[in-house]
């Protein structure tokens, strides 16, 4: 292994700070960076092109997670190794996030070095980084799980379709982790069951741990049931960008039904109702066709005429203008942010954005954290074009952040009124345009979304 390809970025408090193992890093033939603030690991990291991470658990906790969220979403750094340590129980230094793998103090330097040399070792050594990949309308999603089943596999499975995206966790065979978007457990898996085109991905030795402990035999037998009921549910209902609402108040019903009835005080898409409580879509559904049935909710007729454009002049201008929206030179998604803290605003500004048939809903939940959102919030499609819309906090850890995660881009949305993002900005020459309440209305809404894009509202 040749020395360009061991590359450390390490971070800990100045206080925290370990020189002698640092030394012994050196002259082992590593090249090392070193931060003392949890908001430069990321632009550091990716600045280094580091393979290796490794972060005291000294530093805040949020700085840390949101470092690794950048880190797993940036291509220099996706693939890299990333370490926290800290004092304490091995469970409490793992808690801190789980893409990380936890090492707990006090630990001899050469164990530190022999666990970095395996990890670069089976990084560089071809065909053991990623075991399997393909096309799952090449290989099914069920027989997938019943080879990694009846192999007793341990890793995670990746899978991505076009509107659909997220990961299954094993376990020696068994399924112990699911995700999808906003849902996890039992209720993710059984939605990941409905891919039958798209890519995966599955890589072995990775940390995979959950609320899930089942044998993939037993998920499949119910998972079908699922599936089978769930289309014909859906298929009885108005089109997927239809809203709905509750016009009856209270009634006599079953307690989800009751509870589906008061959230549908404010109409909600049927992705967004799914999403609402911790119950399988399965279950969600029969409640929502039973108020339908009723008459407790009925859809919202204003919602089911909501155009991104008229024409193909003016789809061709969209594309155009989502395109020019980075810079020239780059290349990869381009991305519009969504920068501030008043949530109301930007929850109702995406939620108008949802009843398109070209939005996508993001693979992952972003991370939300009292008041504040951090993370891709879904995409908009376009003939083939895609829009990343990305949530960016506006306080004063996460303003450095903005030049990491919005260089490439020309413009970006303000739903704030951090005077730090508007430093940042000019000085990253980043037009921001400013949202507050002018988008009450969707047709406002798109009004701001084309302005961004540079085309006349």
């Amino acid at each position: 292994m040749s020395p360009s390809e061991k590359r450390l970025l390490y971070a800990s408090t100045a206080e925290g700070r370990d020189d002698e193992l640092l030394e012994a890093l050196h002259e082992r033939g590593y090249a090392i960076t070193a931060v003392e603030q949890g908001m430069e690991i990321a632009g550091a990291a990716v600045e280094f092109g580091a393979n290796l991470i490794l972060i005291d658990a000294s530093l805040d906790v949020l700085d840390i997670r949101l470092a690794i969220d950048l880190l797993k979403n940036h291509p220099r750094t996706e693939e890299a190794e990333i370490y926290v340590m800290g004092s304490g129980e091995l469970g409490h230094i793992a808690a801190i996030d789980s893409r990380a793998r936890p090492i707990v103090k006090p630990r001899r330097i050469a164990e530190l070095i022999a666990i970095f040399e395996a990890a670069l070792e089976k990084r560089f050594s071809p065909g053991e980084a990623v075991e399997l990949r393909g096309e799952l309308s090449q290989v099914s999603l069920f027989d997938l799980l019943q080879v990694f089943a009846a192999n007793k596999r341990t890793g995670l499975l990746r899978l991505e379709g076009e509107r659909l995206a997220g990961e299954i966790g094993f376990a020696d065979g068994r399924v112990v982790h699911a995700v999808q978007g906003y849902a996890s457990g039992e209720k993710a898996f059984y939605r990941l069951l409905a891919l039958s085109e798209g890519r995966f991905v599955f890589r072995p030795d990775r940390p995979a741990g959950g609320a899930l402990d089942s044998s993939v035999d037993a998920l499949l037998m119910e998972g079908v049931r699922h599936l089978d009921e769930t289309r014909k549910i859906v298929a009885s209902l108005p089109r997927e960008h239809a809203r709905y609402r509750s016009v009856l108040g209270e009634l006599e019903l079953p307690p989800l039904a009751q509870a589906l009835n008061a959230r549908l005080e404010i109409p909600h898409l049927r992705r967004e109702i799914l999403d609402l409580f911790d119950s399988t879509d399965l279950e969600i559904l029969e409640m929502l066709a039973l108020l339908l049935e009723t008459g407790v909710v009925e859809v919202d007729e204003a919602s089911m005429n909501l155009r991104l454009y008229a024409d193909e002049s003016e789809e061709l201008a969209l594309r155009a203008g989502i395109l020019r929206l980075r810079r020239e030179g780059l290349s990869g998604i381009p991305r519009l942010g969504l920068i501030g803290h008043q949530l109301r605003e930007l929850n109702r500004f995406v939620r108008t954005l949802e009843l398109l048939p070209e939005f996508i809903p993001p693979a992952v939940a972003p991370l939300q954290l009292e008041e504040w959102l951090f993370g891709e919030l879904g995409r908009i499609r376009v003939g083939g074009i895609e829009l990343e819309l990305y949530a960016i906090p506006d306080g004063a850890i996460s303003a450095p952040l903005i030049g990491t995660l919005l260089g490439g881009s020309r413009r970006a949305l303000s739903f704030g009124d951090g005077e730090r993002v508007r430093e940042f900005s000019r000085l990253l020459d980043l037009e921001l345009i400013e949202v507050g309440k002018s988008a009450e209305q969707p047709v406002e809404t798109l009004s701001l979304l084309r302005t961004a894009l540079g085309l006349d509202p």
